[in-house]
């Protein structure tokens, strides 16, 4: 049995379905340099595991408020 394949790159117009995130955040976000953008043609798209690793560090720094 082989793993499901796991997309390297989702276009912004589906990040709310795949984050739960409005696109609009993560244009914010990146405005304000926390996360990247690429550009592919008039596409724009974001890196899973960059988005991953982000909104993980960004929980990880919520809880640290938070205690």
């Amino acid at each position: 049995m082989t793993a499901p394949i796991k997309a390297l790159y989702v276009r912004m117009a589906h990040a709310q379905e795949v984050f739960g995130i409005h696109r609009v955040t993560f244009y914010r976000w990146a405005e304000a340099g926390q996360i990247r953008v690429y550009k592919r043609g008039a596409m724009s798209l974001l890196k899973v595991a960059e988005i991953e690793a982000f909104l993980e560090n960004r929980t990880e720094m919520m809880q640290g408020v938070a205690e």
